[in-house]
């Protein structure tokens, strides 16, 4: 029994260390080290816990809330991620890119240009999603579903990312700044269970 026992734990032991592996790939330079706190605990909700709908890190920060990711997709197969925190200051809609470079453009542009230095050390302008429209839709289709509810919107990068010359309508912050804008939102507050059943509401339409 012992030997069984052993033999089912090691089989676990190794499927996890095999997603693991994995999932370091899309969690290295995202937001998810800013909204768990760290791979580890990323790693266990993900893949022990299977719910990636509430953070240690975050409760230790703001509080009681809940997360839901999303993508939306267009034409061109290009894809705008978003994340939207529930808290007891209402929600908070991010649009996060793990992009780096030197951003240039404004709200209105359909692109934008992003300037880096790639590995053959030299300099290239790429194209870029404007990710705009498609924010102002996701906004507005959470504004509708919560009428009442203060909505916080907010454009995130990682933080070796130049926005210095991005002109975006909605605000755009760096990954680690993230912390302080839920804690600087003025906000009447709102209780734990309806923090929750905010949350219920989105995930069963």
């Amino acid at each position: 029994m012992i030997i069984l026992l052993l033999t089912i734990l090691s089989v676990m032991v190794m499927a996890w260390v095999f997603q693991g592996v994995r999932l370091h790939k899309s969690y290295t330079g995202d937001i998810y080290a800013t909204l768990y706190g760290g791979f580890l605990p990323y790693f266990f909700r993900y893949v022990v816990f299977r719910d990636c709908s509430e953070s240690g890190y975050l409760r230790s920060q703001i509080g009681p809330h809940k997360i839901i990711f999303s993508v939306i997709s267009n034409e061109e197969q290009q894809r705008t991620k978003f994340c939207i925190i529930f808290y007891n200051k209402g929600i908070m809609v991010l649009c996060y890119d793990k992009s780096t470079g030197e951003f240039w453009g404004s709200s209105k542009d359909n692109s934008w240009n992003v300037k880096r230095i790639d590995a053959d050390g030299k300099q290239h302008i790429y194209r870029h999603l404007n990710p705009t429209r498609d924010m102002a839709a996701y906004l507005n289709r959470v504004a509708t579903a919560f009428p009442e509810v203060h909505i916080e919107a907010r454009m995130a990068f990682r933080d070796e990312a130049d926005l210095t010359h991005l002109r975006s309508d909605i605000k755009a912050i760096h990954f680690s700044e993230l912390e302080t804008e839920l804690k600087e939102v003025q906000a009447d507050f709102l209780p734990d269970d309806e923090v929750k059943a905010m949350y219920k509401q989105l995930i069963q339409k």
